[in-house]
């Protein structure tokens, strides 16, 4: 009996192993689908607005095209989740503060300046332009693995801790401080173009 009932025992565990790996290889399978397809989505959006710039020789999207691709694979990667927890909801909607902040000042920026002056000699190559856009796929697709492995997680929904509060208060300090900052380069800039700015919050970096 005793023989029996170990087999029996061990029989049952080597099912509960085998579901448990077969859950993790499917997390890890959606989890590599999703920031594949949201990887995929950041290079189609780069080609797509760099072969804009470069026809019509214009500065007027590169910026936009940046803040609007985070907010893009944000949103995707938690519709693709299909799981709506706190922690990926608060997360999405602070990368998309972001970005809209961002993408409205730098779209007003070179509106008024009509051209970004550090393009000019770039814009005059092909290769030399498209290695450019490549550079910004890449660096938006690895800034964004913080909130791409948070998004497409599935099955994961911990309780918030102490850090996520700490990260949202930085949050809320640092997205005020970065817009001032900015007007007031910017504002400096107009009058003082050949300077760098050493007042203001700039001062203090």
């Amino acid at each position: 009996r005793r023989k029996v009932y170990k087999s029996t025992d061990t029989g049952t565990g080597d099912g509960n192993e085998q579901q448990q790996q077969g859950v993790v290889i499917a997390m890890v399978v959606s989890t590599g689908a999703n920031f594949a397809i949201a990887a995929g989505i950041t290079f189609a959006m780069q080609y797509g607005f760099f072969l804009v710039a470069w026809c019509l020789q214009t500065d007027k999207v590169t910026d936009m095209a940046y803040s609007l691709n985070f907010m893009v694979i944000s949103i995707l990667s938690l519709v693709l989740s299909e799981e709506y927890y706190a922690r990926k909801i608060v997360v999405t909607v602070l990368v998309c503060l972001w970005g809209m902040r961002l993408m409205g000042y730098l779209v007003m920026r070179v509106h008024k300046m009509k051209r970004d002056k550090r393009f000019d000699k770039m814009r005059e190559s092909f290769c030399g332009f498209f290695g450019f856009w490549n550079i910004q796929a890449v660096t938006i697709a690895i800034v964004a693995l913080s909130f791409m492995m948070l998004n497409t997680q599935d099955g994961k929904n911990p309780d918030i801790q102490w850090s996520d509060y700490l990260g949202w208060i930085l949050f809320a300090i640092g997205w005020p401080l970065e817009a001032v900052a900015d007007q007031q380069k910017f504002n400096f800039k107009n009058e003082h173009p050949a300077d760098f700015m050493k007042s203001g919050v700039w001062a203090w970096s």
